[in-house]
């Protein structure tokens, strides 16, 4: 509006008479223009005096804020104190804004109702986000189901959880790759050193030094003996002993030494085994009910009669009703990969029939002398170059 369809005079007095009807003109209190509005010339002026006014009120409270100088006079301010719920209860309120001059949208940074009182490992400022991820639910500390955890907290956690323990915190064993990552453990009770467990093993779950399970702690050597013998398949004065030295891929003792009460015989057996009953030496036959593998209520079950190459470097004869089982056991028991077992040779049959065809090719095989004896954890085992024999007597 031009100021002469107000009637201003040309030296611009503060009132002027238009149609008897006086108008009071007044100074904008943002940029001191005159103005016939009672205190802004416009809104702009209203929106930049309230944002100042807020941003110089903050000053006192810049550092404790994180408010960049830059931003202090500017509209970003207006979401400081704004509040999200978190999943455990907890509020999110906006603290500040982050000075990050290269992105394009703001950082805000929060305030945790519940994160934050740990200053040790949610020290102020390290809970942060954008508008965009807050008002779309996000939420960006401890209170997720699954943070995000830096490196250096981790570190933390997993140092707290040590102490917890009385175990000491060695470092991480290879690069940091998260919760996967594995750490280096060292208890001075036992003065133990390992690096089975993983980060999350450790926070997660209640597994003690493995040392200790080695040792059967956890429960009396006497107590597995009197489940062997409940099994009521070993003979009276049949000695048990742990194999301390054989380990399983776990890093547990699992393995034991047998020594028969009728025939003498040593061998190594899993805790698992023994207390199925199963016995490894060879004067157990099948008139006395399922020793030595015979089991006379399923002697017409289809049954498989199989010969693994382990490693290049011996064979076993052996039966099972489970191939894909038996793999794993064999595996375990013999600590070799599946990939280096090797099937030479299946049949498949009743078991009556096929406990018959294992225990000819074994006494054929001793016989001859092909018997393996630099493995002690199965009587099974025969020399890699009995292929061409045992392939003649099953063909």
């Amino acid at each position: 509006m031009r100021p002469q369809a107000l009637g201003w005079t040309k030296d611009y007095t503060t009132a002027v008479y238009l149609s008897e009807k006086i108008i009071t003109m007044n100074k904008c209190k943002n940029c001191g223009e005159d103005t016939t509005q009672p205190n802004f010339c416009s809104m702009g002026c209203y929106n930049k005096l309230r944002t100042r006014e807020r941003a110089e009120a903050m000053l006192e409270f810049k550092d404790e804020l994180y408010v960049p100088e830059h931003l202090l006079f500017t509209s970003s301010l207006k979401l400081i104190g704004k509040e999200y719920p978190t999943p455990k209860g907890g509020i999110l309120t906006i603290k500040g804004v982050h000075n990050q001059k290269n992105k394009r949208s703001l950082d805000y940074i929060l305030h945790c109702s519940i994160c934050s009182q740990d200053e040790e490992l949610w020290p102020d400022g390290t809970i942060y986000a954008a508008r965009y991820v807050l008002d779309r639910g996000g939420i960006v500390c401890g209170c997720v189901l699954n943070p995000k955890w830096t490196e250096e907290q981790t570190l933390l956690r997993v140092e707290r959880k040590v102490k917890e323990r009385g175990w000491k915190f060695l470092g991480f064993d290879g690069d940091y790759k998260g919760s996967i990552t594995k750490v280096t453990l060292y208890n001075p009770q036992t003065e133990n050193t390992w690096n089975s467990f993983t980060v999350d093993t450790l926070l997660n779950n209640v597994q003690g030094d493995p040392y200790l399970r080695n040792e059967g702690r956890h429960f009396p050597e006497e107590v597995h003996i009197r489940d062997f013998f409940k099994t009521g398949r070993f003979s009276e004065g049949t000695k048990f002993e742990r194999h301390l030295e054989r380990l399983s891929k776990a890093g547990h003792s699992v393995y034991w030494w047998v020594t028969c009460g009728d025939c003498k015989t040593k061998y190594s057996s899993t805790l698992g085994n023994l207390k199925k009953g199963a016995v490894g030496c060879k004067c157990y036959t099948r008139d006395r009910n399922n020793r030595n593998g015979y089991y006379p209520d399923r002697a017409e079950e289809q049954d498989t009669l199989y010969v693994y190459c382990f490693d290049n470097k011996y064979i076993k004869v052996g039966r099972t009703f489970d191939m894909q089982r038996r793999l794993y056991h064999l595996s375990n028991m013999s600590a070799t990969a599946r990939d280096n077992i090797t099937l030479l040779y299946k049949e498949q049959n009743t078991h009556d029939y096929i406990y018959r065809l294992e225990q000819d090719i074994h006494e054929e095989l001793t016989e001859r002398g092909f018997y393996h004896q630099e493995e002690t954890w199965s009587t099974e085992l025969f020399d890699r170059d009995c292929e061409y024999i045992l392939m003649k007597i099953l063909k």
